[in-house]
């Protein structure tokens, strides 16, 4: 018996993490801040004043439906723009994770919830 109720335990857990807005994590592996930090998509836009070197910072976004996610910062070397970072929708557990390199590249990195 405790077994189906730890069973039925865990697959309450995941679906319930199925069911979350996307949740975005910016990485600053930089030298340097990034300020006026913009991630938007469909119906959304989330600003971010700064990040400092070595620092990350989530949020959770409320796309309508789906959408793509763009991130604009303003760095050393001005304005930076990427589009195309992630397909994500209003729902499904999507936790995304962009990354900012020492030569301020832009990747990101894309996991569902299980």
């Amino acid at each position: 018996m405790k077994k189906v109720l730890m069973g039925l335990f865990m697959l309450s857990l995941g679906a319930c993490s199925y069911f979350n807005a996307p949740e975005i994590t910016i990485r600053n592996d930089s030298p340097a801040v990034i300020k006026n930090i913009s991630l938007s998509g469909s119906g959304f836009t989330k600003k971010i004043s700064s990040l400092e070197p070595g620092k990350a910072i989530s949020v959770t976004v409320h796309p309508r439906g789906e959408s793509g996610l763009e991130i604009q910062f303003d760095s050393p070397q001005g304005r930076i723009i990427k589009g195309d970072m992630a397909y994500i929708e209003s729902w499904g557990g999507y936790k995304v994770t962009i990354s900012v390199n020492k030569k301020l590249e832009v990747t990101s990195e894309l996991k569902l919830a299980t």
